[in-house]
């Protein structure tokens, strides 16, 4: 049995749509009006699959009403057809033009303006099964990146040198940084909402690559000086983050959540002014991802007892105060840290500091 549909008719003259009604009553339940300014509240209130706009309604001009229909109803506006009388091809060009799913030319056969319609309603069906799998799909996949992160966060953990509260602390001083930036036109086009949910998942997975270093290294950050071949080593660090991230995305194309797992693994560690590591970028070609990373990590390291392998602290032995560390950051603007990062670290710095105090390190 054929499912039954329901339409909303607009048209000054509803004679011809009331017997098309009847005849197709088994198809379509059918609410026929005659001015096109009451679609908008009768569409609030009565639940349509589709609608049939008459070129000939009086009121208000058809393409007028079109147009304000879907700024009223934004993503649920339902599909839309025009019927019209005039013999001419513009009409039916002007129509498609406006992106309606079917024109009926006048007068209306019952069997065709049916089976148009159904078509229409089928299409629609089809759009909307298609995206449910689509959102499905997407949520599977969702769960799948979340479960990936938190048991290589929870491994990283287990072998990696930093604390549990220093992986909390920098995914929400990037957070915080990441709006910030946003609101800048270099980055306003790149972080978006979903730039920004997965740069908080994925800041704390930035020294992923410590997996592959050897665990006798790793065991000794804290405790004692490491000569300069093993800080070369612990370098390497973020190559190996590299291939760790690559060989998790082969064959995975267009991938957001992979791309910013890439930067801030490979790239957290590179300076503004070239002088960085593993491979010297500078500027802009650092990503963004990774900018906020590092000035967030090495903010939390000055802060904190914990161990970065960076240029400027891996010799460090004091751990500093939050005005202090700020004016380590100043320092660094143009040569580590790009000016426009340290100005906005600076904006958020009473957020950093709330971070630093409600996330402390906890003694061992």
């Amino acid at each position: 049995m054929n499912k039954r549909y329901s339409l909303c008719i607009i048209s000054s003259d509803p004679k011809e749509y009331e017997i098309i009604r009847e005849i197709n009553s088994e198809i379509f339940e059918s609410h026929i009006y005659t001015k096109g300014v009451e679609i908008l509240e009768a569409l609030s209130t009565n639940r349509s699959d589709g609608i049939v706009i008459d070129t000939d309604i009086l009121d208000i001009d058809w393409q007028v009403l079109i147009k304000k229909y879907r700024e009223h109803a934004k993503e649920n506006a339902l599909p839309i057809m025009v019927a019209s009388s005039q013999k001419s091809s513009y009409i039916e060009h002007q129509a498609y033009e406006l992106g309606v799913e079917e024109f009926h030319q006048k007068p209306l056969s019952a069997k065709i303006f049916r089976l148009k319609c159904q078509r229409v309603m089928k299409r629609v069906e089809e759009k909307s099964s298609f995206s449910s799998m689509l959102n499905l799909l997407n949520h599977e996949i969702e769960n799948i990146q979340n479960n990936l992160i938190k048991t290589m966060n929870l491994v990283a953990l287990v072998k990696g040198p930093e604390s549990p509260e220093h992986m909390i602390r920098i995914k929400n001083i990037s957070i915080a940084l990441g709006q910030k930036l946003s609101t800048h036109p270099l980055y306003e086009k790149i972080i978006t909402k979903k730039y920004l949910k997965y740069l908080y998942e994925l800041a704390p997975m930035h020294d992923i690559g410590y997996l592959l270093l050897s665990e006798g290294i790793v065991k000794r950050l804290h405790k004692e000086r490491l000569s300069d071949l093993e800080l070369n080593e612990i370098k390497c660090h973020a190559e190996l983050g590299k291939e760790i991230i690559k060989n998790i995305s082969e064959k995975v194309e267009d991938n957001l959540f992979l791309d910013i797992a890439k930067e801030v693994t490979s790239f957290h560690h590179e300076a503004w002014d070239g002088s960085g590591y593993p491979r010297g970028i500078k500027g802009d070609a650092i990503p963004i991802s990774a900018q906020i990373v590092h000035i967030a990590e090495l903010y939390d390291v000055l802060t904190n007892k914990e161990y970065i392998c960076d240029i400027e602290v891996e010799k460090r032995e004091l751990v500093y105060s939050h005005l202090s560390a700020l004016e380590v950051l100043k320092s660094l603007s143009g040569n580590i840290f790009s000016p426009v990062l340290v100005d906005f670290f600076m904006e958020i710095a009473p957020v950093v500091e709330k971070i630093a105090k409600e996330y402390p390190t906890k003694d061992v």
